[in-house]
């Protein structure tokens, strides 16, 4: 071959290949959005110096690496909602995962609010649609038997009587149907980044999204959501634990219930735990409290004896057959699913429903664990969340997706806030069993997250795994030498001093195992909403509060132990003297003045704010303990918020040094004997009221970007103008990625 020919043959290869260079370059961006709760920058980096993170390295490498500064306050819900809206809370709304009510001083959760949908207006409503539909089932079959030539209701006697039997039926079966049913709405307001892009045509699916429920619509996509997500009881996350050492039921700080095994022969037991609450006996229970007082004695006592039984029905019931099989092994049966689990087993997901009526059932889905099998029996239960297939709510949009996701790749976890932290804090859950439970929901979600991506059905895909802000709460313990239980727990768990690490090497895998997926051309965005500290000494800000002359007690009770419970129960929650309380807190690290004129039993006067909130300021920001400073800055609402509804939240924010957090007392409104006191708890490292620039998330890119500092409120703006779109009233700044 001469000379000519080699240079033409290298000339032609240049152009093919210049020409495919090209039509990558003029293919539309695909991009994809991976977030991790509470992925650490420090950690990061950490995990990348000792080449335990190589999928994380490569990206810093050859595209972006950077601190993400979070939102302030920073808590996961408010730093999400900015990421999917890019907006700050003054305009989405969400301040926290508690709320001041709106009409009262107890606190609410402030995530979704459940309205009470009429499906008719009380009897009167009843009794009009009984007469619609006896009416119309009374000519469907006149009109029949006149087909047939034969019709026993010709006569208009008759035809009257037909008709009133028909609508005294159908009255009798609507008493089956409640009147009312729960509709959840969401708190936060403005559009997702995912919903614009959809609505400018843009193929978007977003799974396990984060503030999201119930499901946002997307006119060109899919959305399966995540955190955020009630369970079947709409809390947060009623967890339970069944066990021989009970003898009755009760309630803990975080919400879960200690439920009795009651033995009912040699080898075979049973456990009742409370399911959703029955609508039906709710509205039969309200109706009857409100005939109470206009009632004499006599009928008042039936009355009375009829709310008893009632207020026994309000929770449907789980009912747990349990038999001792052998000295290993026990059988439990629950809605005719029979199973066998050995000691530290988990179970497969199991289905149980609740017939509130012969019309009504609802269905759910739970996972157990048999913990100790040995002289007593414990069993640990997760909270019982939205079946896929058959959810009262809607988690995903359209309805169908989770039930395909289902039938594609199993039955998932639902439930926003699915590992069972909240069991080890009570430590009633142990290490190995908590560990399995967060692997559990992983490799659910990763089935789900990994199919997902194979599917040419998307340009924009945004996932999101919550286990490093899991791990981290819990085993922050065993990374922090001066955390109290640290010496202990080391000792008697040398090895879980890797864990966090392990989890974080697990997030680098998903990491890597997603880039396979990926075109050349994809841009991948990993991002998280925060970061973490230590959480060494709960600060009771009641207590303080009371003990600085802000706050006044009913009958100067010295403390007020709360549970999470009480959210749902009780009707006088904060029993603060309201005629001598200036100033209180509840939910994490926010204090509300108590304005005369804003607040129902307000007693400072708008001329003597500004010098209610300065004397507070300074006093915490001269708050010391063991000779260091406990809190870094105290934040007017004013001062970190633009919008709208920045006067439906608190009126200072703190801002606490590392090793400080808000107590969890103070978060449900309760108090404590003392102000500052060590944390002793196996939830041993936070995020929450410290102080954001101490806590900022990770973001990565796998090309360089224009900046060398970003917000999380940056990211929609940045994702939006990737596909030459413009959201609304943004607070983010625009980033380019250099490609």
């Amino acid at each position: 071959m001469n000379l000519s020919c080699q240079r033409a043959i290298i000339l032609i290869f240049i152009s093919l290949l210049c020409l495919w260079k090209t039509s990558l370059l003029a293919e539309t961006p695909r991009v994809v959005v991976l977030g991790f709760d509470g992925a650490d920058p420090k950690l990061v980096s950490e995990g990348i110096k000792d080449g335990l993170l190589p999928n994380l390295k490569q990206l810093k490498t050859q595209g972006s690496f950077l601190p993400l500064e979070t939102t302030n306050p920073a808590q996961s819900p408010v730093a999400w909602a900015s990421f999917s809206t890019g907006t700050n809370p003054g305009k989405h709304r969400v301040f926290g995962f508690l709320k001041r009510g709106e009409k009262n001083y107890q606190p609410q959760f402030a995530l979704i609010k459940v309205d009470r949908k009429k499906i008719w207006g009380g009897s009167k409503g009843r009794l009009l649609i009984s007469f619609v539909i006896g009416t119309i089932f009374f000519l469907s079959l006149f009109l029949i038997g006149k087909k047939l030539a034969y019709s026993p209701i010709y006569h208009y006697s008759s035809g009257v009587i037909s008709i009133l039997i028909f609508c005294f039926c159908s009255y009798c079966l609507l008493s089956y149907i409640p009147e009312e049913m729960p509709s959840p709405t969401a708190f936060k307001t403005g559009d997702s980044f995912w919903t614009t892009a959809a609505q400018a045509g843009i193929r978007t699916k977003v799974l396990f999204a984060p503030i999201a429920f119930p499901a946002e619509k997307l006119s060109n996509g899919k959305l399966l959501c995540g955190f955020g997500v009630p369970d079947l009881c709409a809390t947060n996350g009623t967890w339970f634990f069944c066990s021989t050492r009970f003898s009755n039921p009760s309630s803990n700080e975080t919400g879960g219930w200690n439920i009795p095994i009651e033995k009912k022969k040699q080898t075979h037991f049973k456990a009742e735990f409370p399911g959703p609450k029955n609508f039906l006996r709710q509205e039969e229970y309200q109706k009857l409290q409100n005939l109470l007082p206009n009632t004499d004695f006599k009928s008042g006592k039936s009355i009375r004896n009829r709310l008893a039984i009632v207020k026994k029905e309000l929770y449907m019931k789980g009912v747990l057959s349990i038999e001792r099989s052998s000295s290993d092994t026990i059988t439990l049966t629950v809605d005719q699913q029979t199973i066998s689990l050995k000691e530290r087993d988990w179970s497969p997901w199991l289905t149980i429903s609740f017939q509130m009526s012969p019309f009504i059932t609802l269905k759910g889905i739970f996972r157990c664990c048999l913990q100790e099998l040995g002289e007593h029996i414990d069993l640990y239960l997760t909270p019982v969340q939205f079946h896929p297939s058959h959810s009262l709510a809607p988690i995903s949009y359209p309805e169908s997706f989770s039930d395909n996701l289902a039938k594609e790749n199993g039955l998932f976890p639902t439930l926003g806030w699915a590992s069972a932290t909240n069991a080890l804090k009570d430590e009633l859950l142990e290490e190995d069993v908590f560990e399995q439970d967060l692997e559990n929901v992983i490799q659910a979600r990763e089935k789900i997250i990994f199919s997902s991506l194979e599917k040419d059905d998307w340009d924009l895909f945004s996932a999101t795994f919550y286990f490093p802000d899991r791990i981290s709460h819990m085993y922050w313990r065993f990374l922090d030498p001066k955390n109290p239980r640290h010496a202990e727990d080391v000792k008697k768990h040398p090895q879980k001093r890797q864990t966090i690490s392990k989890f974080y090497q697990r997030m680098d895998k998903i990491i890597g195992q997603v880039q396979k997926k990926l075109r050349p051309t994809d841009i991948l965005l990993i991002v998280s909403d925060h970061g973490f500290a230590p959480f060494r000494w709960q600060v009771n800000l009641n207590t303080w509060l009371h003990q600085e002359g802000f706050l006044t007690l009913e009958k100067q009770e010295k403390s007020r132990r709360m549970q999470v419970r009480d959210l749902f129960e009780s009707k006088n929650l904060l029993r603060f003297d309201w005629s001598k309380t200036q100033a209180y807190s509840i939910g994490l690290g926010k204090i509300f003045i108590n304005l005369k004129g804003r607040d129902p039993q307000g007693i400072v006067a708008p001329e003597d704010y500004e010098r209610v909130c300065q004397e507070i300021q300074a006093k915490l920001l001269n708050l010391h303990h063991q000779g260091e400073p406990v809190v870094k800055r105290v934040y007017r609402r004013e001062e970190i918020f633009s919008g709208p509804y920045v006067k439906e939240t608190a009126d200072l924010f703190l801002g606490f040094h590392k090793g400080y957090r808000v107590s969890w007392q103070t978060s449900l409104g309760g108090l404590s004997s003392e102000a500052i006191e060590a944390n002793k708890l196996k939830w041993s490292g936070d995020h929450c009221s410290v102080d954001p620039s101490l806590v900022p998330g990770i973001f990565l890119c796998n090309y360089p970007i224009s900046k060398s500092t970003l917000h999380i409120q940056d990211i929609a703006s940045g994702i939006l103008h990737i596909f030459a779109l413009e959201g609304d009233n943004l607070d983010g700044k625009i980033f380019e990625i250099a490609k």
